[in-house]
């Protein structure tokens, strides 16, 4: 999939933050955009996706550094995933 020495992980290092969402499976997002209608707040549902999607996506790169005593630790990264579910399910649901 992957040629000349790129990999998973630098290809979303080098597309994070600006060019995210242009590596996000269109699914997930397609899914995102049928369900998404404006919120109470007036805000826009997908912006607050890619916010969700970008904060996963740093978790992701943090606990997949090359070196094992880079990483984030796994209780800090699943701690960090359910406050990013908390905090997206809270602004979608208003």
């Amino acid at each position: 999939m992957f040629r000349d020495g790129l990999t998973l992980q630098k290809h979303a290092k080098d597309a994070f933050p600006g060019m995210l969402m242009q590596i996000v499976d269109p699914v997930l997002l397609s899914i995102e955009e049928a369900s998404a209608s404006s919120l109470l707040d007036g805000s826009n549902p997908m912006e607050h996706t890619s916010n969700a999607i970008s904060s996963v996506i740093e978790v992701a790169l943090s606990c997949s550094k090359h070196a094992p005593t880079e990483r984030m630790c796994i209780g800090d990264a699943a701690a960090a995933i359910h406050r990013i579910r908390d905090s997206y399910v809270r602004i979608t649901q208003k």
